[in-house]
């Protein structure tokens, strides 16, 4: 899978967003944070392959950790229609 191209995908959609600021993982700040799992589901003779995604929205703390906040499952036909399903799910 392409797992490269999916994380700048969604960043990417993210990054247009005015009021959001990227931080990387460590970051001390309290943030929201988007944990995604993914796999592609092959192509068969009777219909077209599917990426599958899993995301997970947690509000995270750095001295009391990281809260659950909601759980996606997306499905979509290619990589840059599950971006920016993952990323409108979030919003």
């Amino acid at each position: 899978m392409k797992l490269k191209l999916l994380e700048s995908l969604v960043v990417g959609q993210f990054s247009e967003q005015p009021d959001i600021k990227i931080v990387s993982l460590d970051s001390p700040e309290h943030c929201i944070a988007i944990n995604v799992t993914a796999a592609k589901v092959p192509k068969t003779a009777r219909r077209g392959g599917w990426y599958i995604a899993s995301s997970v929205l947690l509000i995270s703390k750095a001295k009391s950790g990281d809260t659950f906040v909601t759980h996606n499952v997306i499905a979509e036909p290619d990589l840059r229609l599950l971006a920016i399903t993952i990323a409108s799910a979030a919003l």
